[in-house]
Formats: structure tokens, C-alpha cells, sequence
């Protein structure tokens, strides 16, 4: 079970969370783009790919320019399993939340801009290292 309830793997349910986020609903994405988003690097990027090919919830496309590359398109079925997703997901941290004492709140919130800042800060390190 991933923190958004379904049965699925986390890496797929985070691969589709990345397309939603992208607008990929009715374009493409590049498997490298995909990778770099996962944090991951591209040789990473095949496997799990392959799999949701498999499944039926996207489709890898050469790209028109450089066929040693592909563009990720989510199929129909991916579609509403992202949306299913993003809603479960949505969910059960609004539910979360509503656990936090009212008076906490805006401390927690804080607290996780604070965290998600600098999480950014130390991908663009990574990145840098790279």
C-alpha cells in the first residue's frame, strides 16, 4: 500500500504523481526528464518504464529527435489511476492534517516550507556534484 491507499508500487505511484504534476495528462515527458525528477539517473529510469508499459499505464515513444530517447505518454488507464491517486493522496493528508491541533498549524506548515526548502537546496547540490 503507498500513502496515497492503492495497491501499487511506490516508484510507479510517484512516476505517475510526477506526470500528473507535469500536465503529461495530454502530452509527453522525456525518460530523462522523468529520472532527473525522481532523482534518479537515467539508466534507473528504464525499468520501472518498461514495467508500467507493461501494465498499460503509459506508453514510451522514440522521441522524434533523438531516437535513442523516449517520451513517456501516459495511456487512458494511466490517466485515471493518477487522477485516483492524486485524490486518495489528497485525502488522506487533508485527513492528516486535521489531526494537527488548529493551533499547531501554521507551525507545522512552517516547519515544512522550512524542510521542502531545503531539500531543494540540496537536490541543486547534487545536481551540482553531478
Amino acid at each position: 500500500m503507498t500513502p496515497c491507499g492503492e495497491k501499487i508500487r511506490l516508484t510507479h505511484a510517484h512516476i505517475l504523481m510526477i506526470l500528473l504534476e507535469e500536465g503529461v495528462l495530454n502530452k509527453s515527458i522525456s525518460q530523462v526528464y522523468l529520472a532527473r525528477k525522481l532523482g534518479i539517473n537515467k539508466s534507473n529510469i528504464k525499468r520501472p518504464c518498461d514495467d508500467m508499459e507493461k501494465e498499460g499505464l503509459l506508453e514510451q515513444v522514440p522521441c522524434e529527435f533523438d531516437l535513442r530517447q523516449k517520451r513517456i505518454v501516459l495511456t487512458l488507464k494511466g490517466k485515471r489511476l493518477a487522477k485516483v491517486l492524486q485524490k486518495n493522496s489528497s485525502n488522506r493528508f487533508s485527513n492528516l492534517f486535521k489531526q494537527i491541533p488548529k493551533d499547531e498549524r501554521v507551525n507545522v506548515l512552517r516547519a515544512l516550507d522550512i524542510l521542502i526548502s531545503a531539500l531543494s537546496a540540496f537536490e541543486v547540490e547534487k545536481i551540482d556534484e553531478t
